[in-house]
């Protein structure tokens, strides 16, 4: 009796292991994307942010005049990272709140009236998904001033 493998045995265990593979194999490809759509979500909220807080440090007296969006040094309203283009939305919106007259006597010059600023900046972007078809997405931060 000869020691060693028949062809047969060699065969199942060449089938089992290529099975394993297969699930392996499937694995990174999903690993690697699911790693792709955390980076571009991380990246997308970080411009939302750094946006909003450039906003946000801005003296109210010139949102008050002018109420238009600057955006840090070297990015516009439209960012490509890593081969991923992001659509930057910034709004401004002025209102007027209060309004009264402190005394019947008083003028209209005498008015108190607090004026409030909301910003919302919104960073949108498009990624292929395993079965070829895009995908939007967006990401929204806001914020509030308020000044006299």
């Amino acid at each position: 009796m000869k020691k060693g493998f028949t062809l047969i045995e060699v065969m199942i265990s060449l089938f089992i292991l290529l099975v394993g593979m297969t699930g392996v194999i499937q694995m990174y490809g999903t690993g690697a994307y699911i790693t792709k759509s955390s980076e571009d979500l991380t990246y997308a909220q970080n411009l939302s942010r750094t946006i909003l807080q450039t906003q946000l440090s801005r003296n109210p007296n010139l949102i008050a005049t002018t109420p238009t969006c600057i955006y840090p040094i070297g990015l516009s309203n439209s960012v490509t990272f890593k081969n991923t283009t992001y659509s930057i939305t910034c709004n401004i919106t002025l209102n007027q709140i209060g309004g009264r007259v402190v005394g019947a006597s008083e003028t209209i010059t005498n008015r108190i009236d607090t004026s409030t600023a909301f910003v919302s900046v919104r960073v949108t972007w498009r990624d292929n998904l395993n079965n070829g078809t895009l995908s939007n997405h967006t990401v929204m931060s806001s914020g509030l001033w308020t000044f006299k």
